[in-house]
Order: structure tokens, then C-alpha cells, then sequence
């Protein structure tokens, strides 16, 4: 079995074009230069297979491409409650801040009557702005949200993945909700969602919370902390990784919190890449040279992200807290890129 290629980090130039660089053995950083046509367009992240999702702002357009074939998917830029008659659906423009495939494009699973269906976390910028989950079909005009009813501020989703034939969203709460797509006799998209409370615990982070992500990692979910020391600091100070437990119940309806996160002293030879919809665990085994650590992008745009489609002619990405997080502590490993991106924040590269 092949060893997967270690993402790439993409930082934004000035002249439209990314400078991509990659981990290699022995942790060395090589450095490459690529172009992605048209030139301009905010990266949110990627798919296995070199598939970069991209938002064109200025038209609202957005795109899944391959940066190797040039290869090139319009995604949806509207969405429309599930539970309506088709003819009735109020359709709503809407932004994608994250997204996430089930398969990669082409794969048979993609093409397939009942293939499981794609998912974003969209910002809806029509109405009140808020995080949330719509899915689709490769191909469809607009998305579906399958969450009936409005959605509590804790319940606000901040990330997702696939995992295990669903797809799995966490929350600002440190919640998960969980879309199972379903089979249908016709070929329309079904999804029933679900929630799953995790117990508060108590926990006290001493730190101000910057991200919270979700990845998958040996057939389980970690919910992977993301600080900085104080609410004016403008870099990464440390992260906390917690595994999510089924907590043993008398009864099923004992508690509304049947999950609790049990932190992890050590990445237990785990590397991480940490970014919103494609973060990704390695095993430091496979890869030699390479130590246990989590690595980092600069997503600190991503709550900003409403303000500045409301100042369009003044968008800034910051670009400069990208690195590595290990028993040392927070280390440097990227290019540096002082200058904010008027275009694009980075980007991994999933390849």
C-alpha cells in the first residue's frame, strides 16, 4: 500500500499565483510554485486527488478544480430548505466558507443513484448571518438544508467531515451533529440529521480559543483545540486534542450528553494538518523523519468573512501564522509572508 503524499501549503502572491510547500523527510520544507487559472479566486480547501474548492467573489461564483488536470466543477452558490414543495422553495444565495467531499469527482460512488451527497458549511449572506450545513448532488443547481428550524447559537457549525458514510459537523458548543444520507427509490437526495451531545465537563481552556476543527484519525474523531494567549494576540500559542467516547448510559434517555471529549496527553505518533474541512491525520511511522506534531494554516479570517463581503473593495487575508505545534512548542516550519492576501487566505493542497 502506498504511503499518502504529505499535504502542501499554498500561500497567495501578489500576482495571482501560490507558493505550494511541502513537508518532506527529515521535516525539510521544499518549495514550488504553482498557478491556478483564473488567477484571483478565494481558496477554502481541498480533496484527496489535488481538488482545490474556490470562491470567486466578485461574481459569487464558486468552483471545484484540479490542479493537475485543470479540470474544473461549478459547485452551487444557492440553497433551498428541504421540507418544501419544489415549487414553493424560497431559493437563498449563499457563500461557502468550508467544504467537504464524500468521494472525489469521478469516483463511482459519485455517479451512482443513491452515491452519498456532498457537503458545505455556508454563510448565508441574504439573512441573518449564520454557520450551517447544506448538502448536494455533484451537478445540482442548488444545495439543501436539512436542518429543520432555526439553529441555537451553540449549535452554529464550525466544521466538517466524512466519516463513516456521514457527515459530521461540529459545533461552537463542541456538539457534533451527524448527516446520514439515505437511500431513496427515485435517486433524490434524503439525509436525516442527528445530534450529539457532548458533556461540558468543565473544562477551563486558560487560553482564548481561536479554531476548533474535526478529523479522523484510526476510526475515530478528535476534536483538535486551537489557542492564542490573550484576545489582542495575532499568533497560534498551542493546541489540545481530545478523542470522542461514547459515555456508558443506564438508559438512553438517562442524559442529552451521552459523548464527552477525553483529552490526550500525546499525539500518540499522530501528525496532523489542521484545516477547516480537510484537516487530515498521518502516522508519524510511515514517514521518516518526520516527528508527531500538529502543522497549521492562518484561518483567521474565517469569522470575518461576512464583514468583508460587506467591504469589498478592502478584503485582507492574513497569511502569516502558519507552522507546526509539538512537545517543543510552536515552531515556525513555512515561509514567511508578512503582507496580508487581497484575495485568499492559505490553503492545503490534499494531493
Amino acid at each position: 500500500m502506498l504511503t499518502r503524499q504529505l499535504p502542501w501549503l499554498l500561500l497567495p502572491s501578489a500576482d495571482g499565483s501560490f507558493r505550494a510547500s511541502c513537508v518532506l523527510s527529515g521535516g525539510s520544507v521544499h518549495r514550488h510554485r504553482l498557478r491556478v487559472d483564473p488567477p484571483g479566486a478565494r481558496c477554502l480547501g481541498s480533496h484527496d486527488g489535488a481538488w482545490l474548492f474556490r470562491v470567486f467573489l466578485q461574481g459569487g461564483n464558486h468552483q471545484l478544480v484540479n490542479v493537475r488536470t485543470g479540470e474544473a466543477r461549478a459547485l452551487p452558490a444557492a440553497f433551498r430548505p428541504f421540507d418544501e414543495p419544489l415549487d414553493q422553495r424560497a431559493q437563498e444565495d449563499m457563500l461557502i466558507l468550508v467544504a467537504t467531499l464524500s468521494a472525489p469527482p469521478g469516483d463511482a460512488r459519485c455517479i451512482a443513484a443513491h452515491s452519498p451527497p456532498r457537503a458545505v458549511v455556508v454563510h448565508n449572506i441574504l439573512t441573518v448571518p449564520k454557520d450551517r450545513v447544506v448538502l448536494w448532488r455533484l451537478g445540482a443547481q442548488f444545495a439543501l438544508d436539512f436542518w429543520p428550524g432555526p439553529i441555537p447559537n451553540e449549535l452554529d457549525e464550525v466544521d466538517v467531515i466524512y466519516h463513516q458514510g456521514a457527515f459530521h459537523a461540529l459545533t461552537q458548543g463542541e456538539h457534533i451533529i451527524v448527516y446520514t444520507p439515505l437511500p431513496h427509490p427515485n435517486g433524490d437526495l434524503q439525509v436525516e440529521p442527528s445530534s450529539r451531545g457532548f458533556l461540558p465537563d468543565g473544562r477551563s481552556y486558560h487560553q482564548v480559543v481561536l479554531a476548533r476543527y474535526l478529523v479522523a484519525s484510526r476510526d475515530e474523531l478528535l476534536m483538535v483545540v486551537r489557542f492564542k494567549l490573550t484576545p489582542r494576540a495575532v499568533t497560534t500559542s498551542g493546541f489540545r486534542v481530545f478523542r470522542a467516547v461514547q459515555r456508558q448510559m443506564p438508559t438512553p434517555a438517562a442524559s442529552a450528553y451521552r459523548w464527552r471529549w477525553s483529552e490526550l496527553d500525546t499525539l500518540q505518533g499522530r501528525v496532523l494538518f489542521m484545516g477547516r474541512g480537510c484537516s487530515r491525520a498521518y502516522e508519524a511511522n510511515q514517514y521518516p523523519g518526520v516527528e508527531e506534531a500538529v502543522y497549521f494554516l492562518d484561518d483567521s479570517s474565517f469569522f470575518d468573512e461576512f464583514g468583508r463581503i460587506a467591504a469589498a473593495n478592502n478584503r485582507t487575508y492574513a497569511c502569516n501564522d502558519n507552522g507546526k505545534w509539538s512537545e517543543r512548542g510552536v515552531e515556525s516550519c513555512f515561509p514567511g509572508q508578512d503582507e496580508a492576501s487581497t484575495y485568499s487566505p492559505p490553503a492545503w493542497l490534499l494531493l
